[in-house]
């Protein structure tokens, strides 16, 4: 258990990510569980609203590959806080491979929803603009990637549920203060 002087390494500024790496964390995270809910809404909701929520999600995926690229550009190019000290090696190792995952996953995904559609010769309606299918219908491509898509969406949901358990097990068991990097800077 860290003691409490050690805490307040986590509260001086170059300890905490950049405003921009917390906003895009905390805006991808919305979307991303916006995206989870919508496909799972899909097999749920009445049939009336599968246009929506379909047409919602594929918009969506296309602003999430967006800012996922700015993300990985952003985070390759500016320091990270390190993680706590006493952090064991493993435990280190696990929350780096579960970033560059979920980094991969963000890219992954859309990717592969994108392509499934215009393998499927579909447009991508994005509220105020359509993306056109630059292919012709090829449906055996296209259930590659919609097995992709479906079984990658399966692995991001277990990876978002991984992540916020273990940022809870950071706060209230670690009580390490790992959860204040990521929220936004108190005064200026």
């Amino acid at each position: 258990m860290p003691k409490k002087q050690d805490l307040k390494l986590l509260d001086i500024d170059g300890q905490k990510y950049s405003r921009m790496a917390a906003t895009l964390h905390w805006i991808m995270a919305v979307m991303v569980i916006v995206l989870i809910a919508f496909a799972k809404l899909v097999d749920i909701l009445p049939k009336s609203a599968e246009p929506f929520l379909v047409g919602s999600h594929k918009a969506i995926g296309v602003i999430v590959l967006i800012l996922a690229l700015f993300r990985l550009g952003w985070r390759l190019t500016h320091r990270v806080p390190p993680l706590p000290r006493g952090t064991p090696f493993l435990q280190a190792l696990a929350a780096h491979a579960a970033h560059w995952s979920l980094y991969a996953l963000m890219i992954i995904m859309p990717v592969s929803g994108i392509s499934w559609e215009f393998l499927r010769g579909r447009s991508i309606d994005f509220w105020i603009f359509m993306i056109n299918s630059p292919f012709a219908d090829d449906r055996a491509a296209a259930r590659l990637f919609s097995q992709t898509h479906r079984f990658l969406g399966d692995v991001i949901l277990i990876m978002v549920i991984v992540h916020i358990a273990a940022a809870l097990y950071h706060q209230f068991f670690r009580r390490d203060g790992l959860i204040s990097r990521m929220l936004p800077r108190q005064g200026a």
